[in-house]
């Protein structure tokens, strides 16, 4: 049984939820991170089959990041794996708001938590970082998800500059999905292709096991989206 301890943001449902399902299964301790009160967290503790701990947080709420890591790293007093998964999809519209919502939220929020965490790691010797992003807008933006598009653009570029600031004792990696699950706003429909569910799952934990496997491999990205960043209109 593994003592590594793994941080993943926004777990408690959808794809964090099984990225942290998977990493119970391989030994890890997880910090499940949540901001609503809607019993998912607890329903996820439940299914964990390893040591977890429970901390709510509003990513939005930037300003609060170091103080948030430093309650994460009290949970188990260390932490090995940090996922940032925890984001928001919807459109702006231009307004200021709720883009600077989106941005707080889906960048600068796990650029901090990247950093801050990462300097833990850099002082114990080593740990693993990876961001979740979008191989679709992280490219080609959408009309009326600008500021969704430009985090996830800008989190790849968060990816690449961390891995040379952190140095060689920390492992910075992306993976970008695409169409994994369906929006929970049914009437957005910007994706191409056919929702395959199950497949893209099993994808994303496929790429996570590259990462967590390799010693070496950092700055680098997976794309798990059924080949739509490749398709033309």
């Amino acid at each position: 049984m593994s003592d590594k301890v793994a941080l993943i943001t926004g777990c408690s449902k959808r794809i964090g939820k099984e990225i942290a399902l998977f990493l119970s299964n391989e030994g890890y301790k997880i910090i499940i991170h949540y901001n609503s009160n809607d019993g998912t967290e607890n329903k996820l503790k439940k299914n964990l089959t390893t040591d977890s701990k429970k901390i709510k947080f509003d990513l939005n709420k930037v300003e609060e990041i170091k103080n948030f890591t430093k309650k994460c790293i009290t949970k188990f007093g260390k932490i090995d794996l940090l996922v940032n998964n925890a984001s928001i999809f919807k459109k702006d519209g231009l307004e200021e708001m709720e883009i600077i919502k989106t941005l707080n939220i889906n960048l600068i929020a796990p650029y901090l938590l990247s950093l801050y965490v990462g300097n833990h790691m850099k002082e114990k010797g080593s740990g693993k970082i990876i961001n979740l992003t979008d191989s679709v807008a992280s490219s080609e933006p959408w009309k009326g998800f600008s500021s969704y598009s430009v985090s996830k653009s800008g989190l790849e570029m968060v990816t690449k500059s961390l891995d040379k600031e952190l140095g060689n004792k920390v492992q910075v990696n992306s993976i970008a999905p695409g169409p994994i699950l369906k929006p929970s706003n049914n009437n957005v429909k910007i994706y191409k292709n056919s929702f395959k569910e199950e497949n893209a799952l099993k994808s994303i934990i496929s790429a996570l096991k590259i990462f967590l496997n390799s010693k070496r491999i950092s700055g680098k990205s997976i794309s798990v989206d059924n080949c739509e960043s490749i398709i033309s209109d």
